[in-house]
């Protein structure tokens, strides 16, 4: 990889610790487990079995923290960057 693609992947990772730390903020409880369940890989019916949920509040939850989180992201990307 050249320097300018491990610019760009910590770039990324920079954006998504920020946007995690917002949606820590805004997002409480068993919607920030769904959701970094789902980061790890974990289907809906073990998250809904691990934290004692319907299958079906898995889904909302997972859906609202993704929502927000795409959101956020295009926010922070749109207010950081800039064009040169």
């Amino acid at each position: 990889p050249d320097i300018e693609d491990i610019i760009e992947s910590e770039w990324r990772k920079h954006i998504i610790a920020l946007v995690i730390e917002r949606l820590n903020a805004s997002f409480s409880g068993k919607a920030m487990d769904v959701f970094s369940m789902t980061l790890d890989g974990k289907s809906a019916d073990d998250i809904a079995s691990a934290l004692e949920l319907t299958k079906d509040s898995v889904y909302v939850l997972r859906n609202r923290v993704q929502s927000r989180f795409r959101k956020e992201a295009r926010q922070l990307r749109s207010y950081l960057e800039f064009d040169q």
